[in-house]
């Protein structure tokens, strides 16, 4: 049995943009998805972390899919204050990011030799978090 490919169209403005920007660009997106009804390829917004919740909140039941990681870079602070364990669970199970991983570092930004370094802290999957390691509170 052949496997097919659907195209995938992805914006990625992690680290661009303030609030309102993000919020009317995803608006858009979302509405633009919406008349389009593609059936023969994905949409795949990755907004900055601070915006995860919002974002993902703004595109639901758009068919736009969310993408994103969370790593050093992102203040942990900042990312508790966003992204509670609730928040994680609804972002992860009903609002349309299939996984999620919070890393102690962010890999495009390190050493090339410290990749292999980088340790998970949280692995969220299907609404629940499947991984937290010892420590990460």
């Amino acid at each position: 049995m052949a496997r097919t490919r659907r195209p995938l169209i992805a914006g990625n403005w992690k680290m661009n943009g303030l609030r309102a920007d993000v919020m009317a660009l995803a608006k858009a997106v979302a509405e633009g998805v919406k008349q389009a009804k593609w059936a023969d390829r994905e949409v795949l917004v990755c907004p900055p972390a601070t915006l995860v919740m919002a974002v993902a909140e703004a595109v639901t039941a758009s068919g736009v899919l969310m993408g994103g990681y969370f790593a050093g870079l992102v203040n942990r602070d900042m990312l508790d204050a966003t992204l509670d364990h609730d928040s994680l669970r609804r972002l992860n199970s009903g609002l349309g990011c299939g996984a999620i991983a919070i890393l102690t570092d962010d890999f495009l930004t390190v050493k090339p030799e410290a990749v292999r370094d980088i340790k998970a802290l949280s692995t969220w999957v299907g609404g629940r978090e499947v991984y937290h390691a010892p420590g990460y509170d």
